[in-house]
């Protein structure tokens, strides 16, 4: 009510205006505007009622003015000309808000569609990041309760193998002391693929003890220098953000030692402005800048764990030799 009372107003100030003006100069097509406006913003109904309106007073005032015209019915056929105008105005105003809504449904639609679409992504990369996790546990496990178990008492059978054979004095003592020697290193190796697989120490949400674990195996398994910087201990109680967290620590330490030709690998865990930040960064040959964040280098499981966890992650060249892999993500209070 309220825009159709100003559209009147519009209209009425609009005819006190032609009728001081004189019949000299006509403003009629001026009434398009309050028209269009009260058609877009109040609908079809209140155009049309503001076009007869229009249409009517145009007619009265020419009455009024032209009080010796020949044809009394030429203000009537002005009017009608004028109503069909409007309402033609009216119509064309209302089809374009219709379509204009049409639009605006289809974009909130597919806004829609588009979002659920991606939150079902993240739901499924969570659940094969939860599901990759549960496996690494198993075969770590496997590893540790299985195969360990089994290499020990081959180990301990060998041991006493060879304390008879050298009490007999035979040579082949020798031979089987290799053996302890070679099952031992299978069984450090075996412990270590193990804890690579399952880091028991994880489950006490202690991502920062992990990852110094994490620097000795990669050190003695690769045979470079590779240190933690951890300025202040940076608590991850959840075992899902720091299972995630360790595993591109994981990835890019190893692939810097096995790819990167480096000497040295540093892996930083820091918490700042809350935001965690973890950074490996290596001395060795870099990557092309062109490469840099691009798809492809066998760098996509790194971000694929990190979006599960709604982590960014920064791939770049250092300034002078060597890459940077960054994960950054936002403190929850879940954690």
């Amino acid at each position: 009510m309220t825009l159709i009372a100003l559209g009147l107003v519009s209209v009425g100030a609009l005819g006190v205006v032609d009728y001081i003006t004189g019949p000299e100069t006509s403003l009629s097509l001026y009434c398009i505007l309050p028209v269009v406006f009260s058609t877009w913003l109040a609908g079809p109904g209140a155009g049309a009622l503001l076009a007869v309106v229009c249409a009517t007073g145009w007619m009265i005032s020419d009455l009024l003015l032209s009080v010796e015209l020949r044809n009394p019915y030429v203000p009537v056929w002005d009017a009608i000309l004028h109503l069909s105008l409007y309402l033609i105005v009216v119509w064309l105003v209302t089809a374009l808000r219709k379509l204009k809504e049409h639009m605006e449904a289809q974009v909130q639609e597919r806004a829609t569609a588009l979002t659920a679409a991606l939150h079902e992504r993240e739901r499924l990369q969570k659940e094969l990041a939860e599901k990759d996790e549960r496996q690494r546990q198993e075969i770590g496990r496997d590893l540790h309760d299985g195969l360990c178990q089994q290499l020990t008492a081959m180990m301990f059978a060998c041991k006493v193998l060879e304390e008879r054979l050298a009490e007999q004095s035979l040579p082949e003592a020798g031979t089987a002391g290799e053996l302890v020697s070679s099952l031992g290193e299978a069984i450090d190796q075996t412990r270590d693929l193990a804890r690579g697989f399952y880091p028991v120490i994880l489950d006490t949400g202690s991502l920062c003890q992990a990852l110094e674990e994490l620097a000795s195996r990669v050190q003695r398994q690769f045979r470079v220098s590779c240190l933690t910087e951890i300025p202040a201990p940076v608590p991850v109680s959840n075992k899902q953000f720091a299972a995630q967290l360790y595993r591109i620590a994981q990835e890019a330490a190893t692939n810097a030692a096995k790819h990167g030709r480096c000497d040295r690998i540093t892996i930083r865990l820091s918490e700042t402005a809350g935001r965690i930040s973890l950074a490996i960064v290596d001395d060795g040959d870099g990557i092309p800048a062109a490469f840099e964040n691009k798809p492809g280098m066998g760098l996509s499981i790194l971000r694929q764990r990190a979006a599960a966890i709604g982590a960014i992650v920064e791939i770049r060249g250092n300034r002078g030799r060597g890459t940077t892999v960054e994960c950054s993500l936002p403190r929850e209070p879940s954690q």
